[in-house]
């Protein structure tokens, strides 16, 4: 009798244990799982390390993770991001000597630098805050492109070898992430230096729009942060301003320079430039969402518009929005048949025609929030685009 009941007590147990191992794995799949989802090359690395530390800390149980990253390509001896999640809180000091120590185990078989004084005294001199640590190398290919770290480990008196996998695992998802943003971040810088170029071109047809463009797309994605619209509906917008008068390049530049009054047959030139504009994007699926403001840019809300009289909400937004940014940038600057007019009177011109070419609910937006800001900003791009080495874009928050 006596056997048996120990014999279920056993049992017991070693159900218990399994029970908790398949737990844990669980908890190890559907971590790995919301990482790999999570893997989108738009999301930004801060955004998604710090869902990762979030998680990580939960599944492991410590105290604290930590991740250090480089965001150059090819990393120096030094980090110069940081993303992390609980306590303690670690000086500079201390998060440059974990760098250095995990750039120093990354050179070694097991890659992973594992210390605490459980089994004996620590390997290495660590803050006081730190009980115990475990920490790999975010590694790809022969390039050691950051470092995942968790501290204090919690409920249990060390690490062990599943949760390193663990670190290891999630280290290697990290690594496919950081080298996909940074290889994403190359096509679009590549993309926007082509489309730059060729704004450049046609705004160098007019000399007194040069750099028109370029405003027109800034001011579009401040207004359209003003709406609190999405990340890639303000990238999409900034693309939109950058190439809202590509069809110019099909007007010939006696009329786009013309200083005088347009005659009929010169001002049904201009009009095609929306729709020839639309033409040349539209061979091209990654513009799609783009095309519509390129084609609307010039109707106006009461229908008077071109090139096809819509009215009102039958006005895609974005067409809306570089109507609006559009129209403020080329009164408040130098025009073959005017000068600049002051930022009060073109103001006072979107006042008045709000409702007949301008949306009223968009130009009242745009009345009441901080232009100072604005017009700091569009110094701040002027000055960027004017210095070697440095390619302008809009912040996505």
């Amino acid at each position: 009798m006596a056997e048996s009941t120990i014999s279920c007590e056993e049992r017991d147990r070693e159900l218990e244990a399994l029970s908790h191992s398949l737990a844990q794995s669980y908890e190890e799949l559907d971590l790995l799982h919301r990482i790999s989802d999570r893997m989108t090359v738009t999301q930004e690395p801060e955004e998604f390390f710090h869902n990762l530390c979030q998680d990580l800390k939960e599944v492991l149980e410590v105290s604290k993770l930590l991740v250090l990253w480089n965001e150059q390509e090819i990393p120096e001896n030094s980090f110069s991001k940081v993303i992390s999640s609980g306590e303690p809180e670690l000086s500079t000091t201390d998060k440059e000597l974990l760098w250095q120590r995990i750039l120093r185990q990354a050179d070694e078989p097991s890659k992973v630098l594992i210390d605490s004084n459980v089994d004996g005294p620590y390997r290495h001199q660590w803050p006081t805050l730190i009980r115990n640590l475990a920490g790999v190398p975010i590694w790809r290919g022969e390039k050691v492109m950051g470092a995942l770290i968790a501290l204090n480990k919690m409920h249990k008196a060390d690490f062990d070898s599943l949760d390193t996998k663990l670190l290891m695992s999630v280290a290697n998802e990290s690594a496919v992430y950081l080298d996909n943003f940074r290889l994403f971040k190359d096509l679009q810088n590549l993309l926007l230096g082509v489309l730059r170029a060729l704004t450049s071109s046609i705004d160098a047809k007019d000399p007194y729009t040069c750099g028109h463009s370029e405003r027109v797309a800034l001011i579009s994605c401040w207004l359209a942060k003003q709406l609190s619209l999405r990340d890639i509906e303000i990238h999409n917008l900034y693309l939109a301003g950058l190439l809202h008068d590509v069809g110019k390049i099909g007007v010939s530049e006696a009329v786009l320079c013309k200083p005088g009054e347009l005659v009929e047959q010169e001002f049904e030139q201009i009009c095609k430039h929306p729709r020839i504009g639309a033409n040349i994007l539209g061979s091209i699926k990654q513009m799609d969402e783009v095309t519509p403001a390129v084609l609307t840019h010039h109707e106006h809300f009461n229908g008077s518009g071109y090139p096809q009289g819509l009215r009102g909400q039958n006005i895609p937004l974005s067409g809306r929005i570089i109507m609006l940014a559009d129209s403020f940038d080329a009164m408040t600057s130098d025009r073959t048949y005017r000068k600049a007019l002051p930022r009060s009177i073109a103001l006072a011109e979107i006042r008045r025609f709000s409702g007949t070419q301008f949306d009223p609910q968009l130009a009242e937006i745009f009345l009441n929030s901080d232009l100072d800001d604005l017009t700091e900003q569009l110094e701040t791009a002027k000055d960027k685009q004017h210095t070697p080495g440095i390619a302008y874009a809009p912040i996505m928050n």
